[in-house]
Order: structure tokens, then C-alpha cells, then sequence
């Protein structure tokens, strides 16, 4: 995101991540800002609603994760009616008081989640290889395991 927002500016990225790695903070410098989009919260709300109330018979009813609702106002305002994909950053459930607030509605955590807080968390280390982070993925893709099994 900081790589777009800089207009693709490789050098300034790496030199903002070298201030994160010593001081544990940077700050973008204002042309980024400028090249930002931002959503409001009642443009979030407004995605939300549209999008677990559908207006048209073509949605599906689908509701958003408080961050991808941001993502997909973002694209929508850039893209107008172009196609576009729009990869969900976590489940509506992660964030259930303010899909509340935007939805009045509560989101459950799916079944195969129901135990997620009891859960320890894990976290692996992978190297900065798009091959290694392919394999990984796919070595953990439930989609994959499914139409092997098929």
C-alpha cells in the first residue's frame, strides 16, 4: 500500500521500512497522503448494509470484514464499473461490535472457527521468495485438499 501511495517508489519505501526496523515507527511523507483514498465510517456502513441487504438480485448478500468494506469502497471509487476482485482480509466475526454498530447485527464465527479463542497462535517465518510463499499457501489451502480428495 505505502509502494502504491508513493507512486511506486521503491527507494523511499526501503528507506521508511529501515526507519521502522530502527526506531519501530516512520511517518509517509505528505505526497503519500495525497495519493491515498480514504472511506469514511459512514461509507463503510453504507457497503455493509448494501451489501447483507442487497438492493439488487445479482448480490449475494455477502457481508464484509470492516477492512475489506474500506478495500472495496476504495476500488469501486477508482475502478467505477470495471470488474475488479477484491480479496477479504478477515472474516465480519473478527469485528463484532462494529459490525453491530454498522449492521445491527452480530456476525457468528463460522463452525469450523468455533473454538478459534481457545486456540494458541502460531506464526511462521517463510523467506522473501514468491515460490516459497506459494508453496505455503497451497500446502494449507483447504480448496486444494478438497479437490484432491474429489
Amino acid at each position: 500500500m505505502i509502494f502504491e501511495a508513493s507512486g511506486r517508489d521503491g527507494d523511499m519505501v526501503r528507506g521508511l521500512m529501515q526507519q521502522l526496523a530502527q526506531s519501530g515507527s516512520f511517518t509517509c511523507p505528505k505526497r503519500c497522503w495525497r495519493r491515498s483514498v480514504r472511506s469514511s465510517t459512514p461509507a463503510r456502513r453504507t457497503r455493509w448494509h448494501s451489501r447483507h441487504h442487497p438492493p439488487h438480485a445479482d448480490r449475494r448478500g455477502y457481508l464484509l470484514d470492516p477492512h475489506t468494506a474500506v478495500g472495496v469502497g476504495v476500488a469501486e471509487s477508482r475502478l467505477g464499473g470495471e470488474t475488479m476482485i477484491t480479496l477479504g482480509t478477515a472474516h465480519p466475526a473478527k469485528f463484532p461490535d462494529a459490525i453491530e454498530k454498522a449492521v445491527q447485527i452480530t456476525p457468528a464465527l463460522p463452525p469450523s472457527h468455533g473454538d478459534l479463542m481457545q486456540k494458541r497462535e502460531t506464526m511462521d517465518r517463510l523467506p522473501n521468495e514468491i515460490g516459497a510463499v506459494e508453496s505455503y499457501i497451497l500446502a494449507r489451502t483447504r480448496a486444494v485438499e478438497q479437490g484432491a480428495q474429489a
